[in-house]
């Protein structure tokens, strides 16, 4: 057993039980991302199980498969509605099951402590809210954040240790920001000139990445 602390409560666990938990949800992750339309019948059930782990505090690998499978169950669905495959299911139900997940997965990125899984949240290229998830997170990184380092470097008690904690900080969040631009550029080239009304809509975002 492993004690941790989350805010003023320290809790138990058993760490054993929570790998097999993050293998059992990379698995599904998997499971979508190989059958594609095949695993529309389970959608329901596995959103259900990996939406509220997207705030799984105890153990991050379970929140980074959860954070994998989101685009996942999106695309499964939308290739059943489109192959016929959907149980009598139309666009409607994509529709819905963004409704449910989007807004759930940007409110789970506000709160994520490790950029290494803000970063896995650009998904795949094919869909255009990633883009949206990832400016949704950093929207306030560029001003507010170089801020608090500078204030952070200036403090009195600033030392080495510290200095390399703030260079890795930088470094992950350039590693978002990459993520950002290489997102875009696929967003670009796949819609082409259906993407501006998108583009000039998130313009005041990406200007301070810039």
């Amino acid at each position: 057993m492993e004690t941790i602390t989350l805010g003023d409560k320290r809790i138990e666990i058993k760490p054993s039980v929570l790998e097999e938990k993050a293998t059992a949800c990379n698995m599904l992750c998997c499971y979508a991302y190989e059958l594609k339309e095949g695993f529309f019948p389970w959608i329901d059930q596995v959103a259900g199980t990996l939406v509220p782990l997207l705030k799984f505090y105890f153990h991050e690998e379970v929140r980074k498969a959860a954070v994998s499978a989101m685009p996942e169950l999106l695309r499964s669905a939308k290739l059943a509605i489109e192959k016929g495959q959907s149980q009598g299911r139309d666009v409607s139900y994509l529709k819905f099951l963004t409704n449910s997940i989007v807004p759930a997965l940007v409110e789970a990125l506000h709160k994520e402590p490790d950029a290494e899984i803000c970063a896995t949240s650009r998904m795949e290229k094919q869909s255009t809210f990633p883009l949206a998830l990832l400016v949704d997170v950093t929207t306030d990184a560029p001003v507010q954040v170089e801020n608090e380092r500078a204030e952070r470097a200036q403090a009195e008690d600033f030392d080495a240790e510290k200095g390399e904690l703030i260079k890795e900080e930088n470094e992950q969040e350039e590693e978002v920001f990459d993520q950002v631009g290489e997102i875009l550029g696929t967003l670009i080239k796949t819609f082409k000139a259906s993407f501006l009304p998108f583009f000039e809509e998130l313009s005041s975002y990406l200007t301070p990445m810039w």
